[in-house]
């Protein structure tokens, strides 16, 4: 009988951490306190690389994309276009640029944009196709084809009224 729990639980454990958040909290020097998920991988090619992962203050919520390749300094900084992002039912939505910045000695870079209020609910029912960034160079398009529902699971977790930030 403990080997067929033990089994059970193995085979199961998983599955069940699927549906399980992890959100990491920072304060920033400003005292705002962000949350955000894990960064996960959406491109990759042997070029061109696109990661990121939803971050929030509990009132905004953005979608913090870091690209690789990635714009010099300080040619990053002064992006301020949006982005287009086409959802798996083919509806496209438009992320207001919010924030860029280099981390760590210039070793990778963050764009941030932010999701308007009305369109959060569709981010939360249908999975990403495609994001179009232009970091300078004219539009890229990066086709979701690593962790597509990845943006859908993390806003779930954040808005979910279980989960208390």
């Amino acid at each position: 009988m403990y080997r067929f729990i033990f089994a059970f639980l193995t085979i199961a454990s998983p599955l069940l951490s699927i549906g399980q958040c992890e959100v990491t909290e920072k304060v920033l020097p400003d005292g705002t306190m962000y949350y955000y998920a894990e960064t996960v991988l959406f491109y990759n090619t042997a070029s061109f690389r696109l990661s990121g992962n939803i971050v929030t203050d509990k009132e905004h919520y953005f979608l913090n994309l870091k690209p690789l390749p990635y714009p010099e300094k300080p040619k990053g900084t002064k992006l301020k276009k949006s982005i287009s992002v086409v959802l798996d039912n083919d509806s496209t939505y438009t992320l207001e640029f919010f924030d860029a910045w280099y981390h760590e000695e210039d070793t990778s870079y963050s764009i941030s944009f932010q999701f308007n209020k009305k369109d959060i609910d569709p981010f939360r029912r249908t999975d990403v196709k495609q994001v179009s960034i232009d970091l300078g160079d004219g539009a890229k398009d990066y086709v979701f084809r690593l962790h597509k529902g990845a943006v859908r699971r993390q806003l779930e977790c954040f808005i979910k009224p279980k989960n208390k930030l």
